[in-house]
């Protein structure tokens, strides 16, 4: 599946970067993820995304990240939502590692 960048160049969808972002702002405001919790709204963000993009068109990052939010926010993990979106800043020092991990 391709991703229009911001910048309008294509690249190929990389699930990675979503989990990544999620761990970042659920470290950001001290929120800890289980292995558990990452893979399932890894796999709810993609589930959904390969729905929305079945037809064969690229999605873009901000469909992506309003489906990440949509995902966050109805799956009971609300307290991530601001941070992933941008309205918390990251607390400096050391970052958290996720339970199990």
């Amino acid at each position: 599946m391709l991703v229009i960048k911001r910048d309008g160049d294509l690249e190929d969808f990389d699930i990675d970067k979503i989990m990544t972002s999620i761990i970042n702002s659920a470290d950001d405001v001290d929120f800890i993820l289980t292995r558990g919790d990452i893979k399932f709204l890894t796999q709810q963000i993609q589930e959904n995304l390969m729905l929305l993009t079945s037809n064969g068109r690229p999605t873009s990052t901000y469909e992506i990240r309003g489906l990440a939010y949509h995902v966050l926010q109805t799956c009971g993990f609300k307290t991530i939502v601001k941070p992933y979106m941008g309205v918390v800043r990251p607390r400096s020092g050391q970052r958290k590692r996720t339970q199990g991990g």
